[in-house]
């Protein structure tokens, strides 16, 4: 099992971003919330996979978990 720091060292994030912009592309939403990168959505993806979680599940295991944080890039 790796570890998110091992996983994030893994990740090519340059060629992964340019494949992933070509059908995300980044703004704003109806609800003026704005987007994030491409990248980052990806890594949701696979927290939600490896964990099992729903939408409004990873946004509060973002919020509250480190390990987490640390995953998606933020302090």
């Amino acid at each position: 099992m790796y570890s998110f720091a091992q996983i994030n060292q893994l990740i090519d994030r340059k060629p992964l971003a340019r494949l992933i912009e070509k059908v995300y592309t980044q703004g704003s939403s109806s609800t003026r919330r704005f987007s994030y990168e491409g990248i980052l959505f990806f890594k949701i993806e696979l927290l939600r996979t490896w964990h099992g979680l729903s939408d409004p599940e990873v946004e509060e295991q973002i919020k509250g978990r480190l390990s987490f944080m640390r995953f998606w890039g933020l302090s």
